[in-house]
C-alpha cells in the first residue's frame, strides 16, 4: 500500500512538475484516517424529500418507493449507506464517472452513457437503483428508488 500511495505522489510530482507548479509546494497526505469521515462532495445534494438520511449515507428512501434527487453542482451522489456514484454531462450524455460500492454491496450500470442511465447498488435483500436522464437544458433528473 505505501509503493501504491508513493508511486501515485511521484505521479503528482511529476504532473505538477509540468504544469510550472513549484512540487514543493504540494502537500499530499494519506486522505481520510482512521476513525475520520470523509465529506461529500462540494455540491452534494442536501436533505431529499420523502428520503430518509442514513447516518453518514445518503438518502435512503423507503422500500418499493422512489424519491427525487436533486442535482449536485459536483456530480457526486451518496446513496444511502450503499456507496457513492459520480456522473457528469458531457456534450449530449449523461456519463458514469465512478461507482464506489460500500463493504459488502455490488453494482451494476445499465448505460455507461447515454441520455438515460441507470446505476443499481445491492446488498442481500436491499437494492437501490439511481437513474440520471438528461434534460434538453443539460440538466439531470434523478431519480432514487429502493427495493
Amino acid at each position: 500500500m505505501r509503493r501504491l500511495a508513493a508511486l501515485a505522489g511521484t505521479a503528482l510530482l511529476l504532473v505538477v512538475a509540468g504544469c510550472g507548479v513549484d512540487p514543493e509546494a504540494v502537500e499530499i497526505d494519506d486522505g481520510v484516517g482512521a476513525g475520520e469521515e470523509a465529506e461529500p462532495g462540494l455540491g452534494s445534494p442536501g436533505p431529499v424529500e420523502g428520503a430518509e438520511q442514513v447516518p453518514g449515507g445518503g438518502p435512503s428512501p423507503a422500500p418499493g418507493s422512489c424519491v427525487d434527487v436533486p442535482e449536485s453542482d459536483d456530480g457526486f451522489y451518496t446513496i444511502a449507506d450503499a456507496g457513492t456514484v459520480t456522473l457528469a454531462v458531457e456534450e449530449d450524455r449523461v456519463v458514469v464517472g465512478a461507482v464506489q460500492p460500500a463493504a459488502g454491496w455490488q453494482h451494476t450500470v445499465s448505460d455507461v452513457e447515454g441520455d438515460d442511465v441507470a446505476v443499481v447498488l445491492w446488498q442481500d435483500e436491499s437494492t437501490f437503483e439511481l437513474t440520471a436522464a438528461l434534460q434538453d437544458d443539460s440538466s439531470l433528473e434523478l431519480e432514487l428508488c429502493a427495493d
